[in-house]
């Protein structure tokens, strides 16, 4: 197949482009394309985009202009508050992340100690009415007793997972 150009192409493409054709084309220039199956073609596809293109602009609606501003607006804030938000987060892991290096730590000592904290816990579970002098060895006096490492420890936890949830709660409670 040979594809020769029309010496009148170039013509049309300008008229259509400017969306003058036909109203402005001349007499001669539209018997020519009437008779010229290259430029009945690129008359015909390029209407048919022009159509196309006039229908799908005629379907798009923008939003007015108080919206778009609003959505900015929102998007801005948002930003803030991730970028504020990162600093909190961070804290929130090195929370956790202290707890279970405490709580590695409390394992590793009960660990080496013997556990000696499950003979309280089996005597506490025997008698009604529990005992808080059997837990300290008779030697043992004053206020700081070698025994209470594991009490002392686990409160310490307890406290701390608690605090660290009272944490968690204020700082990812959304407005």
């Amino acid at each position: 197949m040979i594809v020769r150009n029309c010496t009148h192409e170039a013509e049309i493409k300008r008229l259509l482009a400017l969306g003058h054709w036909p109203q402005a084309a001349p007499a001669d220039l539209c018997e020519h394309a009437e008779a010229c199956r290259s430029c009945a073609d690129q008359i015909l596809v390029s209407q048919a985009f022009r159509k196309a293109r006039g229908a799908s602009m005629a379907q798009a609606q923008l939003p007015s202009a108080g919206v778009i501003w609003w959505r900015a607006q929102l998007r801005k804030r948002n930003a803030a508050v991730e970028r504020i938000n990162r600093p909190i987060i961070v804290a929130q892991i090195l929370a956790f992340a202290a707890t279970l290096c405490l709580a590695g730590l409390f394992v590793y000592t009960e660990l080496r100690q013997g556990i000696p904290w499950k003979s309280w816990l089996a005597s506490a579970a025997q008698s009604s009415a529990f005992d808080w002098k059997a837990l300290w060895p008779s030697g043992a006096t004053g206020w700081f007793k070698p025994e209470m490492n594991a009490v002392s420890l686990t409160i310490g936890l307890v406290l701390l997972a608690i605090m660290g949830g009272v944490v968690y709660f204020f700082a990812s409670e959304k407005e």
